[in-house]
């Protein structure tokens, strides 16, 4: 038995949708058991086929694997016919993991993730200039989340074929360099992820010419700017 976030992703055009109607979503998806801390968010990005990411998320705690994945059936079901009629474009379920050693091990399409959040404010162009080529270096790129209380860049490191333990100390690396420049790691976030329906809505954002496993590490200044939202 284990905690998991779920994300479902929306066409970028019916935002403004979800938003007119995620109360009435709210109450038809409390009918569904242990689905628990439901929110509309939207990740953005200054690249990538898909700059804006909106989506509703929630949490499955304590559950098992086949649960999950028969409760995000369920949500999905409901969202994507009447009376919502969403366009689904992607669905990733992904195991939280906590800080604590794991004898685990991804292959084919699972991964291992991290989100730090920088700060608890938007740096100044300079400042995330300086964190966005820090990131890159790692392979890592940069996201806001309109939609948190929080606003402040959110990195993104997703590594496939590889161990915990091998994932966790680049990760260990990439805060400890962020660290010495002086830039606050607010909040982390470590995850497994078990399934993803479309990986390729990330494609240009971090990785490209669908080489997903791949990490895109080059500059460019597109890169180093802040993203409107």
């Amino acid at each position: 038995m284990y905690n998991y976030e779920v994300h479902i992703l929306i066409s970028p055009s019916e935002e403004q949708y979800l938003i007119s109607n995620f109360r009435k979503l709210r109450v038809s998806l409390s009918r569904i058991e242990n689905v628990t801390n439901l929110k509309k968010m939207a990740t953005v990005t200054t690249t990538g086929i898909s700059k804006r990411q909106p989506m509703i998320t929630f949490n499955v705690i304590n559950k098992s694997e086949s649960t999950v994945k028969n409760i995000t059936k369920n949500v999905t079901y409901i969202m994507a016919h009447k009376p919502f009629n969403f366009n689904i474009v992607r669905v990733k379920i992904e195991r939280l993991l906590s800080g604590n050693n794991h004898n685990l091990q991804v292959t084919d399409n699972m991964y291992f993730e991290s989100h730090i959040k920088i700060g608890k404010y938007i740096p100044s162009p300079s400042d995330y200039k300086k964190l966005a080529q820090i990131c890159l270096k790692y392979g890592v790129q940069l996201l806001l989340n309109p939609d948190s209380r929080i606003i402040a860049p959110v990195t993104t490191l997703r590594k496939y074929d590889t161990t915990y333990n091998d994932f966790i100390n680049l990760h260990n690396q990439l805060v400890n360099e962020l660290l010495d420049n002086k830039f606050e790691t607010y909040k982390t976030h470590i995850e497994m992820g078990i399934f993803d329906s479309n990986v390729y809505t990330d494609e240009g954002w971090l990785f490209k010419n669908g080489n997903y496993k791949i990490p895109i590490t080059e500059m460019d200044d597109t890169r180093l700017l802040v993203p409107k939202y």
